[in-house]
């Protein structure tokens, strides 16, 4: 302004004084003043802009609407609307008001706390200094000594202290709570000189209204300017959603703070019990003088440690203060509900000489433990500004929102992704990757848009990616230590089982401790002999190959056992049965039998049982158990067989005769007890002896069956004699030759029983003696013999000698002839 009158001054020097002021005037009316407050919630008239508005609203309604004490009296800090004073020579405060019905109270406070004298629950004036007639003098803010001339009549404080001034509102002058009470028109500046300092109004947690009867009024596309706590500024525009009314407030969280962030962002259908305000936001972008701006973070190096519970320590050193994401990709690979978004503060330091360690729990994000020996990749992202907006019952947005980034000044474009999941409400849709960038649409400008969430939580988060790593990790988990054990019982060997888990591992050492002098092993599956009554505590411990140990104790209660008799050896003959005699002495008295082999006994299960029939030496095993404790001990009779199994063999000679002949049948009997009786029977009937060897004349082919007893047992064997048929035979017609010559014998003959063989007789005067055909010698005599018996043709040849013929299928009993004359 300065320039600009030594200008003037420069070039109109001839002018007359009047025209200079006209001038300045006319300077002092365009200079570029501002103000904070409704000149931001409402940039154009509500008289002349249909359903536009956007006020403070005092409203510290609880239940189900849940309204917040913004700006009351004696309000938490994190409710405050604030004024910061930098300069106590140079700056002053200029504010102005308008309640619309003249019925409430302030007073300002300074920065410790301490009423501001002359501010003590003053009324909001309804005119003069301090008063705000209309939208235009509030939009064109305080008048400053002759300057913005159209602007409202300021009442102004003279700060005495750097810090933050806050303002608060009472519905009377003694105090009093609010219930729906909004601002008509505000305006709190921070005037240097003639100049008014933007970005000094601030709160964390402003309630703000839209309509104050009935949600039928949008916001205005008002901006807020969100300053998170690593120095990142970013832009928020409420792009006309529909709230009544609703609290606006910042946090690095979500809609809950219990350090699981991937639930922590997730909006939710019902009030989740808190308000979280952390960071300020203004209505302008904060006074860089006094909010500097932060530096963009850098993760300089990350590393990770795995916990034998499962847990895994991701480490990293980063050059600021600010937020890590870790995004876990758990199997199966690829984005699924079992994947897990941690985020956690780090401290950092400019020479990145700081670990900082965030711990995963080692639960996918079902809740469920992951597996020992899993391989999990994990993308690590350095949050610069990271931002969450839960907004609670602003039921419709149905433009969306739209998210800038101011400071630091961007490289890219200043259009930052924003984020939600909604999948806790009715049809609610999820952007928790890649994020939207606005617009989206032709018919919508901004991103996260919804309607009807009527008293719903609904979180929308932000952040600028500056730094990022990634690393690949093992899970690890102590072995799942088990063991069982079989036979608790005093004197008796009682075996242990490994029945150790570890899932993507395997076990590398054992150590056994049973409780008792120090006695230990280090084999998998050990047995062990406790020889008193009692209860041990025995332990096991398991060293898996990635280096984890785990332990477990479990009580071994030893019980008292019984002894088991079964008596003296015995020895008895073969094809015997005996009684067996067992006994049973100690444990608790009480006792059940059982014999083996159960198939050589009576009853198997009495303590003297009968065998049956032994044919061979037998080990007999007696196992008594105590009733009362289950304990078990066995004991071996011996049962020595002598002598051998009952037997025969039966043979004749010969086995087949002709008609009429007889045969000898002799029995060969061993085994047994030595004494034998025999009987004799044949079939058909009508044969029988007690005789050891029979001879034996059938006229049919019969069988003779032998029973032997030999006092315990008896012994059954048969033998068949064949009786064969006599067959036909015929030597041909009678011939007559002269001396000296041959002639040609033709014979036949037939039978039941072939083959047949032939034989003439005799053999000396026929060229073949066993052929039914042959040529005779040149003899003076012969005969003829066939293979049969009994059956004889005579002839006389002409020398006066009788030649037989005889035919028989077999040798057998047959004799050869006397040749006579």
């Amino acid at each position: 302004m300065k320039q600009a009158i030594l200008f003037l001054q420069h070039i109109l020097e001839p002018v007359k004084i009047t025209v200079l002021l006209i001038l300045l005037s006319i300077f002092g009316t365009l200079q570029p003043l501002h103000s904070e407050g409704t000149k931001q919630l409402e940039p154009t008239n509500p008289a002349t802009t249909a359903n536009r508005r956007t006020r403070l609203m005092f409203d510290q309604t609880t239940g189900s609407a849940h309204r917040t004490p913004f700006a009351t009296v004696n309000c938490a800090e994190k409710y405050r609307l604030n004024i910061y004073i930098a300069d106590t020579a140079t700056e002053k405060i200029y504010f102005g008001l308008n309640d619309g019905d003249n019925t409430i109270f302030y007073q300002i406070k300074d920065p410790n706390g301490i009423i501001v004298a002359g501010y003590t629950m003053a009324q909001v004036p309804a005119s003069g200094a301090g008063y705000i007639a209309s939208w235009d003098q509030a939009f064109n803010g305080p008048k400053i000594g002759t300057v913005n001339p159209t602007g409202y009549e300021p009442k102004i404080l003279t700060p005495t202290k750097v810090g933050n001034y806050y303002i608060e509102f009472a519905r009377y002058q003694t105090g009093g709570t609010f219930s729906g009470q909004d601002m008509l028109f505000f305006d709190f500046s921070v005037v240097q000189g003639t100049s008014i300092i933007n970005g000094r109004l601030w709160s964390k947690a402003w309630q703000l209204s839209d309509d104050a009867s009935g949600d039928l009024v949008k916001s205005y596309p008002a901006k807020l300017y969100v300053y998170s706590d690593d120095g990142i500024v970013t832009q928020l525009n409420m792009n006309e959603w529909n709230g009544g009314t609703y609290t606006t407030y910042c946090n690095q969280w979500g809609v809950s703070n219990t350090n699981n962030w991937q639930n922590d962002r997730m909006s939710s259908d019902t009030w989740p019990g808190a308000d979280l305000p952390q960071y300020k936001i203004f209505l302008n972008n904060p006074d860089l003088n006094v909010f500097p701006t932060g530096e963009f973070g850098q993760i300089c190096e990350v590393s990770s440690h795995s916990n034998c519970n499962g847990s895994i320590d991701i480490l990293a050193r980063v050059n600021k203060p600010g937020s890590l994401t870790l995004n876990l990709d758990i199997a199966p690979a690829g984005s699924g509900s079992e994947d897990v978004v941690l985020n956690g503060p780090v401290n950092g330091s400019a020479a990145c000489d700081i670990w900082d360690t965030i711990t995963w729990n080692g639960l996918d994000g079902n809740g469920n433990p992951v597996q020992s020996g899993t391989s999990i990749t994990i993308d690590v992202d350095y949050l610069n500004g990271l931002t969450n907006l839960p907004l609670w019952d602003v039921e419709d947005n149905a433009s969306g929102l739209m998210v800038n980034i101011i400071r630091p000044s961007p490289t890219f474009s200043t259009k930052l992704p924003i984020f939600w999941d909604d999948s806790n409400l009715p049809g609610g849709t999820v952007n928790d990757l890649n994020g939207c960038i606005y617009p989206t649409s032709v018919t919508v400008s901004g991103c996260h848009s919804w309607t009807s969430q009527n008293e719903n939580m609904i979180n929308t988060w932000w952040y600028l990616t500056e730094g990022s790593s990634n690393l690949e990790v093992v899970v690890l988990r102590n072995p799942e230590v088990n063991f069982s054990f079989e036979n608790t019982c005093s004197g008796s060997t009682t075996v242990f089982t490994d029945e150790t888990q570890i899932p993507g591992g395997y076990a590398t050492s054992w150590h056994w401790d049973f409780g008792l002098f120090g006695d230990t092993s280090n084999v998998q599956n050990p047995a062990y002999a406790f020889d008193d009554l009692g209860t041990y505590s025995v332990h096991l411990r398991v060293v898996s190959n990635n280096g984890c140990v785990g332990n477990v104790f479990k009580p071994v209660t030893i019980s008292p056992s019984p002894i088991a008799n079964a008596g003296n050896d015995k020895t008895i003959p073969f094809g015997l049965s005996t009684s067996l005699t067992g006994s049973a002495s100690g444990g608790s008295g009480s006792f059940s039998y059982h014999w083996e082999p159960v198939a050589l006994l009576v009853d198997p299960n009495v303590a003297n049982p009968t065998t049956a029939i032994l044919n061979e030496t037998t080990d007999f095993t007696l196992t008594v158990t105590d009733l009362e404790n289950g304990c078990q001990h066995s004991d071996i009779i011996t049962v020595t067989i002598i002598g051998g199994p009952l037997g025969a063999q039966l043979s004749a000679s010969p086995l087949a005769v002709c008609l009429g002949s007889s045969t000898i049948i002799n029995a060969q009997v061993g085994g047994g007890s030595g004494t034998y009786l025999y009987s004799w029977t044949s079939e058909p009937a009508g044969f029988t002896s007690t005789l050891e060897d029979i001879t034996v004349q059938p006229y049919v082919t019969t069988t003779y069956y032998l029973v032997i007893d030999d006092g315990f047992s008896t012994f059954s064997k048969d033998i068949t004699i064949t009786v064969l048929p006599d067959p036909t035979s015929n030597a041909g017609l009678d011939q007559t030759i002269p001396f000296g010559t041959t002639t040609l014998l033709t014979g036949s003959g037939s039978s039941p029983s072939p083959p047949l063989t032939y034989q003439w007789s005799p053999s000396n005067l026929v060229a073949s003696p066993t052929q039914f055909s042959t040529m005779t010698k040149q003899y003076h005599q012969f005969y003829a013999y066939c293979h049969r018996c009994k059956r004889m043709f005579w002839f006389i040849n002409r020398f006066g000698y009788n030649i037989r013929r005889a035919f028989d299928g077999s040798s057998t009993g047959c004799q050869l002839p006397n040749l006579r004359r």
